[in-house]
């Protein structure tokens, strides 16, 4: 039998669509013969990448809709269906256009499939999610969200019984149930329950992210400003912070209640310029010695502090990791148990150099935080090892097994826990950033991303990653390249990933690989050195970042 062409399958998607909006939208594209953009909205389906699915919300397997919410849903019940009873599912949702439809698909679909199905009440913060189903011991939990992407977008993330997202293995065999789907599954009561999965959640989450700090007793006599950046962090930071009296918390009130269209930022991704500027200028009126942001679904937390000069100076994902990775391990440094910290392969190196001083154990693996909590599960279980501390450059952070996945709600515990015993020595986080450099050598890193949108932008994207792997430039300002290392076949006991890594003559290295969220392609530049002050080395990764801009244009 030959496959089905192009509008055959978008025929048979329509016809059981269950959005008139896209039903009609599909006849009309197929009536007027717009093959092109048919296959915008079908090839390809969107899959599980770096961080769950996520897409552009419209009709078609390559949007995010109600009709694949369903199909995923259903997919996942029935290949993780427990052998020796019901399965139970914690499911929840951010603010986004969408999401309170499609958790009410995802609760549905379970429940025709015959789950127990725990579904927060309202929009909550995603590392709540991945705290409940630990919690609940559940089989399952699902989030629908789409982080820090921009208003058009929403997305799918799934998380094991483990409480880690799931794997590629796993997300290749939800897959395989996906595609033997012919139609969108209807959705009926089935033998399965669907029941709230209480406040009680929240208020255990806030007393094991504070039974974690060091010294919970600690005045926070500093004066912070907060942002939840439009997104659903605001209410469950605020409530993580009210236990301490001395902490002067000033919330930014344009962006502190959920709006899907998030008005007051270009992207609403504490990473992007701009995104602080309504933070900043607060700060500065206020007097705040630091900033606290949450990105929209509040797995990720940005920082700034004021710096020498009385400026407010955002730090960047490996300096905060880094900041919080030694103020663990000097407070874990009398614990019997040999201490695990770990990152990603496009992070600073600096981490490592770390943990060889403080006697402790480093790991990494791929970007995407769920390598790291599954490969920190692995090395628990089978070396005996202490999960500490994990960070990703792009400012998300775990502190211990509280949460298995990015929480930017308990991270920040853990750095004003930092910040107040800096400030009581009279110093600030950027004096111990010093001293940690002093030591292990000045690191400066720097991230340089293209966005390449549609199809032309995924072609030029792989055209890109080709001419690199085939033909990579002699050198960049001055820099010689050499040793790459292709990930694409694996390496060093890592799964394949289109990634590959340079290194830079005069203690640097160049990272490059496609986003697994959006239609981006990142370099990570990294420079280091014991005799050369932190201004040179930013001069001179400015100009090698000049020379690959204009080598990748």
């Amino acid at each position: 039998m030959s496959p089905l062409t192009l509008v055959e399958r978008a025929r048979l998607w329509a016809r059981s669509d269950p959005e008139a909006a896209h039903r009609a939208a599909l006849s009309t594209l197929i009536e007027a013969g717009e093959e092109e953009r048919l296959r915008e909205l079908f090839d390809p389906p969107l899959r599980f990448g770096t961080a769950g699915l996520r897409g552009k919300m419209g009709p078609g397997p390559g949007r995010m809709n109600r009709a694949l919410v369903r199909r995923v849903s259903v997919s996942l019940a029935r290949n993780f269906r427990p052998s020796d009873g019901i399965g139970r599912v914690v499911v929840g949702g951010d603010a986004r256009h969408g999401s309170a439809e499609f958790v009410d698909d995802v609760c549905r679909a379970f429940a025709t499939e015959g789950w127990t199905v725990e579904r927060f009440d309202g929009p909550v913060p995603t590392p709540l999610v991945a705290y409940g189903v630990l919690r609940l011991a559940a089989h399952l939990g699902v989030v629908i969200t789409a982080s820090h992407n921009p208003p058009e977008y929403n997305g799918y993330k799934v998380y094991g019984g483990d409480g880690v997202q799931i794997l590629p293995d796993v997300a290749d065999s939800v897959a395989a149930v996906f595609d033997a789907l012919d139609e969108t599954p209807a959705l009926a009561t089935g033998g399965g329950t669907i029941q709230s999965a209480g406040p009680a959640i929240r208020d255990h989450y806030l007393e094991a992210i504070q039974a974690g700090l060091h010294a919970p007793e600690l005045p926070r006599d500093l004066r912070v400003v907060y942002t939840a950046l439009h997104g659903v962090g605001g209410d469950l930071m605020m409530r993580a912070l009210a236990p301490y009296a001395e902490l002067r918390v000033s919330p930014v009130e344009a962006q502190f209640e959920p709006d899907p269209d998030f008005p007051t930022v270009r992207f609403p991704n504490p990473e992007e310029k701009g995104a602080l500027d309504l933070a900043l200028a607060q700060a500065e009126r206020e007097g705040a010695e630091l900033i606290l942001a949450n990105d929209p679904d509040a797995d990720r937390l940005a920082v700034a502090v004021r710096d020498g000069d009385g400026k407010m100076r955002p730090l960047n994902g490996n300096e905060l990791g880094v900041l919080l990775a030694d103020y663990l391990l000097e407070c874990a440094a009398t614990e019997p148990r040999r201490n695990l910290v770990m990152t990603t392969v496009v992070s600073s190196r600096l981490l490592s150099k770390l943990a060889e001083a403080r006697h402790a154990v480093y790991d990494e693996c791929l970007t995407g935080f769920k390598w790291i909590a599954h490969a920190a599960r692995e090395r628990e279980q089978r070396d005996g090892l202490r999960f500490l501390f994990g960070y990703e450059e792009a400012l998300g952070y775990t502190v211990g097994t509280t949460v298995r996945d990015k929480d930017g709600i308990g991270t920040a515990l853990h750095l004003l826990e930092l910040a107040s015993r800096e400030k009581a020595h009279g110093r600030t986080l950027l004096d111990r950033l010093d001293d940690i450099h002093r030591r292990h050598g000045w690191h400066r890193s720097r991230l340089l991303t293209l966005e390449l949108p549609g199809s032309e932008g995924a072609a030029r994207i792989e055209a890109i990653m080709q001419r690199l792997r085939q033909h990579p430039p002699e050198s960049l300002a001055g820099r010689k390249l050499s040793d790459c290392i292709d990930y694409a076949p694996g390496h060093a006991g890592l799964p394949p990933s289109n990634l590959l890594a340079f290194t830079l003559a005069q203690n640097g290295r160049l990272l490059a690989r496609p986003s697994g969220t959006e239609p981006k392609i990142k370099f990570y530049l990294e420079l280091w050195s014991h005799e050369e002050p932190p201004a040179q080395l930013d001069e001179q990764l400015l100009r090698v970042a000049d020379a690959l801009r204009e080598e990748v244009a």
